[in-house]
């Protein structure tokens, strides 16, 4: 469904005044979600924002996704926390990096009881992931 220009502009002005940057991607891409439904990467130089769309599928499974609704009649998909921790847990264990260590463990333990861990450790088991017994590890620590 295309916005009519008068209404982008608005959306846009809206962005402008929100503070939280989060909230800025967010609805960004809910405007572009309901411009052009296509695409990967999308960048306002105006706004000073970028965002990247998730892949229509991950590893040959269809990925979890969360509908995040933002008002107005906007709203924007992401990928659930499950494949979020997967991708932070592989550059932990793959690239050494200490701060997707930490970010791991930390969404665990605020998010560990809204993880859905059939789905997570499935596809932790994966040869590309092969991340497993780390999570197997983390969930035992949820108690």
């Amino acid at each position: 469904m295309a916005i009519p220009g008068t209404e982008i502009q608005q959306h846009l002005a809206k962005i402008k005044g929100t503070a939280a940057p989060l909230r800025r991607q967010l609805l960004l891409l809910a405007v572009i979600t309901r411009m052009l439904r296509e695409g990967r990467y999308w960048v306002n130089r105006d706004l000073d924002l970028m965002v990247e769309a998730p892949a229509s599928s991950l590893a040959g499974e269809e990925a979890h996704r969360e509908t995040v609704e933002l008002g107005e009649g906007l709203e924007c998909t992401v990928l659930g926390i499950e494949d979020l921790l997967i991708d932070r847990m592989n550059a932990c264990r793959h690239w050494k990096s200490e701060a997707d260590c930490e970010m791991v463990e930390l969404l665990v333990a605020r998010y560990g009881r809204e993880i859905d861990w059939d789905y997570l450790l499935k596809r932790a088991a994966l040869q590309e992931n092969d991340t497993a017994q780390e999570f197997r590890r983390l969930k035992a620590g949820q108690g």
